[in-house]
């Protein structure tokens, strides 16, 4: 029993660590800074779950993310489900093929999703919705990952807390490849 109560701790704290940060970045960077392109803050946590999780943990949780972030966003749910699906699956298999533990692989991973988040929203929005997006917001694609980057080294040792405070183990170098 309290073994299923770490588990579920551990995802209730990674939840909402992500929605008082997404809630962050909808309101109080609009005040403090205005137009500003912000980080893209829920893109660490979706990182970490497709690094340091096994694909049974990690896709509850994308799921999860996208169901608590949908709120957030004026894209359509489908859309945002489909990115965040396929930044996932990207990540997952790029593990098993390039794997280097840390946090400047974590760093640089998380600015990779993030630049990939609106080229993902716009190529699926082409593909899929009757108004497609027609005028990408270029000054936010460009700044957004590099301060996701500044923003995920701080969230990486929060990550670790959480995990060491619900006694969850990283996998090893070889369980993270799927070399059981």
């Amino acid at each position: 029993m309290r073994e299923l109560g770490f588990f579920l701790g551990n995802y209730l704290l990674f939840l909402a660590i992500t929605a008082l940060l997404a809630g962050l970045e909808c309101s109080l960077w609009l005040q403090l800074f205005g137009d500003f392109p912000g980080p893209n803050l829920w893109v660490p946590t979706l990182v970490f779950w497709s690094l340091y999780r096994r694909a049974e943990e990690g896709v509850p949780m994308i799921y999860l993310l996208t169901l608590l972030l949908g709120s957030l966003t004026a894209t359509s749910g489908g859309i945002f489900l489909l990115v965040n699906v396929t930044l996932f699956a990207v990540m997952f298999v790029l593990k098993q093929r390039i794997y280097t533990s840390g946090a400047t692989n974590f760093m640089l991973i998380c600015g990779a999703a993030s630049f990939s988040v609106p080229l993902l929203h716009t190529l699926f929005s082409w593909g899929y919705e009757d108004n497609p997006l027609t005028n990408p917001a270029w000054f936010h694609w460009a700044l957004e990952p590099l301060l996701t980057m500044l923003a995920a080294l701080p969230l990486l040792q929060i990550f670790y807390l959480f995990d060491h405070l619900t006694h969850k183990e990283r996998p090893k170098e070889m369980e993270a490849l799927g070399h059981e």
